[in-house]
């Protein structure tokens, strides 16, 4: 258990210049010194499953990132061939075209 930076001393101290006698003023700073603690820790268990999730999240979005990059990659070569086919296609049609216009 880390321990909350906390003046003990100066918190029995005053409890005792309060009326408190030595074991109150020392039982009660070691209660709230524990209950600051407990509170610390019960916060930093919280954030911890965010920051997990942000990770997550992370991870998720780098993986996402890099599937669509693939798959635009795949896109474009398909572009790409299918360009010339149809370039190649209209050429060749082209020719046939002249050569049955000239008979």
């Amino acid at each position: 258990m880390s321990k909350v930076p906390f003046d003990t001393l100066k918190m029995a101290m005053a409890l005792k210049g309060a009326g408190w006698t030595q074991v109150q003023a020392e039982g009660i700073t070691e209660a709230f010194a524990e209950a600051l603690t407990e509170i610390r820790e019960a916060k930093s268990a919280e954030t911890k499953p965010v920051e997990m999730k942000s990770v997550e999240a992370s991870r998720k979005m780098i993986e996402t990132k890099a599937s669509l990059e693939v798959r635009l990659s795949k896109i474009d070569l398909d572009l790409y061939l299918l360009k010339w086919l149809a370039g190649g296609t209209f050429g060749i049609s082209f020719v046939l075209l002249l050569i049955a216009l000239r008979h």
